[in-house]
């Protein structure tokens, strides 16, 4: 069996009140919130896709037990905020829990890595099972990046509307020392009040470095990453 018998697939559920997985096919989606609210809807009625990539590539599991696991086409369901992998032309969660997941797929060309992980503290709404996508880490710090899918309808015309899958994406910094995560703020002003109160190593940088917009990604990264070092 797949994974030396740890990891089971997932069984397509018919029933509306069963919500542990998810399956796309020819005909319809069934799909969950985290709530564990179903909803079951003709596929031709989502425009775009609900995953990360547009590809399913080759990859790393590590589950939440600490045993590790590969497979030929890992993917990451950020509707449902949950690690998936292609089997035939269906695509499953995996049963047991995972920690992170690891694949790399080319964009225009050049090799990006895709990290999920979760186990990262509470904050707001999410708690330790929710996954970010790790842009950059070290031993001091982690940059994170909140990705979600959500199902939008657009009235397209009067009664009529298109129903499509709409990015949302937002910043999150781990301080690995004092094991607390927040998430970034709007201003380069209030990210200077809120490093004021998370480490002196950010508050001092803030202040010797280059102004940093934490609405850019190249600037944070590469702030994550000298606070690294």
């Amino acid at each position: 069996m797949k994974y030396s018998g740890f990891l089971f697939l997932c069984l397509l559920l018919s029933s509306i009140g069963f919500t542990q997985v998810k399956l796309v096919g020819v005909q319809a989606v069934f799909a969950t919130d985290r709530e564990g609210r179903g909803i079951i809807a003709n596929a031709r009625q989502v425009q775009g896709t609900p995953f990360a990539t547009t590809e399913w590539k080759a990859g790393t599991i590590i589950f939440s037990n600490g045993l590790k696991g590969a497979d030929d086409f890992l993917n990451f369901d950020l509707y449902s905020n949950k690690p998936a992998f292609l089997q035939g032309e269906n695509y499953f969660h995996f049963k047991d829990p995972v920690k992170e997941i690891r694949y790399t797929v080319d964009i225009n060309g050049e090799p990006k890595t895709y990290l999920f992980r979760n186990e990262y503290p509470a904050v707001g709404k999410q708690d330790r099972t929710f996954y970010y996508r790790v842009e950059e880490e070290g031993p001091n710090f982690h940059l994170l990046q909140l990705l979600e899918k959500l199902v939008g309808e657009e009235m397209v015309s009067i009664g009529v509307y298109d129903k499509r899958f709409i990015d949302q994406q937002e910043w999150y910094l781990y301080d690995a020392k004092a094991a607390k995560l927040v998430k970034m703020p709007k201003s380069k002003k209030e990210l200077v009040s809120l490093a004021a109160g998370l480490s002196p190593s950010l508050s001092n940088y803030l202040k010797t470095a280059q102004s940093v917009n934490p609405k850019n990604e190249t600037e944070l990264k590469k702030m994550v990453h000298d606070l690294n070092q």
